[in-house]
């Protein structure tokens, strides 16, 4: 191959490697709760770095997911603030009274603090930006009570990702670099928000923070360090009998037909094998495709799922989450059916439908009906339901399927029911959703 030609295609290569590797991830990393929740608020925060944010809650809405994820209940944050304000009011964090005093025993400081070396932020505190409308001069001098007489508002919060900081220099101004993991991010799009990481440089003698807010220059106003705890894990849980395990581990209610993977694999008396607990033992092994019923999901104290399975001869026990497919719904996940007060209602006259549907574990996410008559027209109306059973009669399929427009002849009622259940690949539980058809309901419209 040409020299000229090898150089450019590789010269190609490279830019899309590293366009790609630019590109945001939008795939959540890995967060395992420690019970520090210094180190938790801040560990998931930066597993949702890259990820596109909530429009609408924005950065103090990142904050209060953030410390939900890691343990912060409401005596120590307002987890519903979507307002960037420490300070008392609809929607804001409140950690300040009116006259400045820390509630929720948080710590607070101003850049005074700061700046006189009384305080050095530290990982877990959440930074609050502004500008007060009658100064310009920044917050270096100013303590909370002297903030709290004044005109301010608040643009941004962030939570500090790192103890400390490091000097650098801004237009030949000694400042301070803060590394932050900040919800809120405006996207290049100038609509969508992110995300980010952020490296702040604050001016040592003001606080001034590098932007500006309807035309005032933004400071860093206040740093909140919110009462984190350290909550010891509950101690686990060590079976020594078959039913403790079985307490042990965790289960989920299903309701779906399987078929076995393989010849190869077992039923066991537990959600387990012989390494996890020694009283597990083969039902029997399985038959490649064979049909079995699944009416629990368990997630073992080793942390794999387990489908807890019915076969057609009556063998009962568990099965590896690898080692069947979820098919769906069996017909009987479903009971209950629709009902007509006469399978041959006159041309003209209304009829009503009837029947209460019930799902056996499974939520009922959607009913279906189609109404079709003798030329093959059909009317159709869908309701979302979110419960296990589901009456017609008050329903808007009852009321919208209109049997008096119907023209004489055969015609049939069907119900589709979308079941919310889950299922299992062995190592991971998804949500997903299964659909049963009811029995069609058969009538003829006479003159």
């Amino acid at each position: 191959m040409n020299q000229k030609i090898l150089r450019r295609i590789l010269a190609f290569a490279l830019c899309m490697i590293l366009s790609l590797s630019l590109l945001p991830s939008f795939a959540f990393a890995a967060f395992t709760k420690t019970g520090n929740q210094v180190e938790d608020i801040v560990a998931y925060a930066m597993t949702r770095k890259g990820d596109k944010d909530e429009r609408g809650k924005m950065c103090a809405g990142f904050v209060c997911t953030a410390a939900k994820k890691a343990g912060l209940d409401s005596t120590q944050i307002n987890l519903k603030a979507t307002l960037a304000s420490p300070w008392p009011g609809d929607n804001q964090f409140g950690f300040l009274t009116k006259k400045g005093s820390p509630k929720y025993n948080c710590k607070a400081f101003t850049w005074k603090d700061v700046k006189s070396g009384a305080y050095t932020p530290q990982k877990g505190d959440l930074v609050f930006y502004g500008y007060f409308t009658d100064s310009t001069g920044g917050t270096a001098k100013l303590t909370l009570a002297q903030e709290a007489k004044k005109d301010y508002w608040h643009t941004h919060v962030g939570i500090v990702r790192a103890n400390g900081f490091s000097d650098t220099t801004r237009d030949g101004k000694a400042c301070y670099k803060l590394l932050t993991i900040d919800g809120g991010q405006s996207g290049s799009d100038g609509k969508s928000t992110w995300v980010k990481t952020r490296t702040r440089v604050l001016t040592k003698s003001s606080g001034y923070a590098g932007w500006s807010s309807n035309g005032h220059s933004v400071y860093l106003l206040e740093i909140i360090r919110p009462n984190y705890k350290t909550v010891e894990p509950p101690a686990p849980v060590v079976p020594t009998t078959p039913e403790e395990y079985l307490a042990a581990c965790q289960k989920t209610n299903t309701y779906l037909r399987l078929s076995a993977v393989a010849s190869t694999k077992h039923i066991m008396s537990l959600p387990c094998s012989g390494s996890t607990f020694d009283s597990s033992k083969s039902v029997r092994k399985t038959v490649q495709g064979e049909q079995l019923v699944a009416t629990a999901i368990y997630k073992n104290t080793v942390g794999n799922y387990w489908y807890k399975v019915s076969a057609s001869d009556g063998a009962t026990g568990y099965l590896y989450g690898g080692d069947a497919t979820a098919e769906g719904a069996p017909n009987d996940a479903i009971s209950g059916n629709a009902k007509l007060s006469t399978t041959t209602p006159k041309y003209g006259k209304g009829l009503n439908i009837t029947g209460t549907l019930k799902s056996k574990t499974l939520q009922i996410k959607t009913v279906k009906g189609v109404l079709t008559g003798s030329d093959g027209a059909a009317q159709k109306k869908t309701v979302t339901v979110g419960k296990t059973s589901f009456d017609i009669k008050p329903s808007a399929i009852n009321s919208s399927l209109k049997f008096g427009k119907l023209k004489t002849g055969k015609g049939t009622l069907q119900l589709t029911v979308v079941l919310t259940g889950n299922d299992t690949d062995g190592k991971t539980l998804s949500t997903v959703e299964y659909t049963v058809k009811l029995p069609v309901v058969n009538f003829k419209v006479v003159k």
